[in-house]
């Protein structure tokens, strides 16, 4: 009687195969993953920089008006009623590669939002977006003349 143990060579390339198979589907799945959440994320962020701006300007704090200036790969908070990228109280927010910023579409046509003091409004309402680079995913931020901040 010859009982042989193990496995045939046909049978370890059909699992190997197999699990190669389930391994780059799971993978292209994690990427797509990870791309959305970053989007995401970093609109969370900018939401938060919008958020304390505003109440900063509404609370009056160091007397001044507070705005969030953006660029394509960072976007920064400050205070005064204009940016000055030397200030160093500005807090800078950068983005990681591969995702960017588009569409700074603005009243007035620049790249800052300013929140008026007291009030909280501003005259810089409008939407950026933020993309990733390969376009898989978006996210527009988008403030309202009254300092309302929404994600669409």
């Amino acid at each position: 009687m010859n009982i042989r143990k193990g496995f045939t060579m046909l049978e370890l390339i059909i699992v190997i195969a197999i699990v190669a198979l389930l391994t780059s589907g799971m993978t292209a799945t994690y990427s797509a993953f990870l791309v959305r959440n970053e989007v995401s994320t970093t609109g969370w962020k900018m939401v938060d920089a919008f958020n304390r701006a505003r109440l900063y300007a509404m609370m009056g704090r160091l007397d001044k008006e507070w705005g969030v200036h953006f660029e394509t790969s960072k976007f920064v908070l400050f205070e005064g009623s204009s940016y000055n990228a030397a200030d160093p109280t500005n807090q800078l927010f950068p983005i990681l590669s591969g995702y960017q910023f588009t569409n700074i579409n603005l009243n007035g046509g620049g790249s800052n939002v300013i929140f008026n003091k007291i009030s909280g409004e501003t005259d810089e309402y409008g939407s950026v977006d933020i993309v990733s680079l390969d376009g898989s995913s978006s996210e527009t931020i988008d403030v309202n003349k009254v300092g309302r901040i929404n994600t669409l």
